[in-house]
């Protein structure tokens, strides 16, 4: 997998023949990388950047595939095809200031009524309390509309996203009864606006296929796969690889 992400790469500044899946990853109205003469050197930066010019062979040190993608990036198609140098300053992965921002993909079981809902931009992850998300796992979705429509009272947001992290691995039965929480706790959100919800766990599309039997007029978008903690904001850009997965930028407001 790693190795097909460095040839991506690859195609995308130029150094070899473009495939078809360089441009279905590519974002949605985002501008294409034309260098427009030929590409002699490539350095990096970032994390990564550190595998990459000081190689190690602990390739879970990180908990990512960060090492792994280093390793293809050092000895696959690019050294081959342009110069690999090391830039004074590579800047690490950490980031200080007034905020973070993470790009990354939803998974690929994700559910969505309508494709013209797309980009949103600064939505506020909303998590419920323990309790409440405990009762709408019991289908009781009160407390959930109840702090719900604090939340939007108190931050003077138009909409929110439902964060649903403590669920893993949930049965049948356990997803009908959060989609009938989650249907009573849609009452707090604006006439007009659709109904959003992020779940950690891997079950998105039949959480997502619940609610639009049971909400059929309201337009939703439900996604999983995605890491947010309370107080953070989310951008939804333009579905990619027909409407596989969606390109999130989770942003973390640091203060310090």
């Amino acid at each position: 997998m790693t190795d097909r992400m460095a040839g991506l790469l690859a195609e995308a500044l130029g150094l070899c023949p473009r495939t078809p899946l360089c441009d279905e990853i590519r974002t949605p109205e985002g501008s294409d990388l034309a260098v427009g003469v030929p590409i002699d050197c490539v350095s990096f930066s970032g994390g990564v950047s550190e595998a990459i010019y000081r190689p190690h062979t602990d390739w879970f040190r990180y908990g990512d595939i960060g090492p792994i993608l280093a390793a293809s990036l050092r000895e696959g198609l690019i050294p081959r095809a342009a110069k690999l140098i090391e830039p004074r300053e590579t800047i690490r992965a950490t980031v200080v200031g007034a905020g973070s921002y993470t790009t990354t993909v939803s998974g690929s079981t994700i559910e969505f009524t309508d494709e013209g809902l797309f980009p949103m931009k600064n939505l506020p992850a909303f998590f419920a309390t323990e309790d409440a998300e405990r009762a709408a796992l019991e289908g009781d979705g009160d407390k959930l509309a109840r702090q719900a429509a604090w939340y939007l009272g108190e931050s003077a947001a138009s909409n929110l996203v439902f964060c649903i992290n403590r669920v893993k691995r949930p049965g049948y039965a356990t997803v009908c009864r959060l989609a009938d929480a989650l249907v009573r706790a849609s009452s707090a959100i604006p006439e007009g606006e659709p109904l959003l919800v992020l779940v950690e766990d891997d079950f998105a599309k039949v959480l997502g296929q619940a609610l639009r039997r049971r909400l059929p007029d309201r337009r939703l978008i439900c996604i999983d796969s995605i890491q947010a903690i309370p107080g953070d904001y989310l951008d939804l850009g333009r579905p990619l690889m027909g409407g596989l997965a969606i390109p999130v930028v989770v942003k973390t407001l640091i203060f310090g």
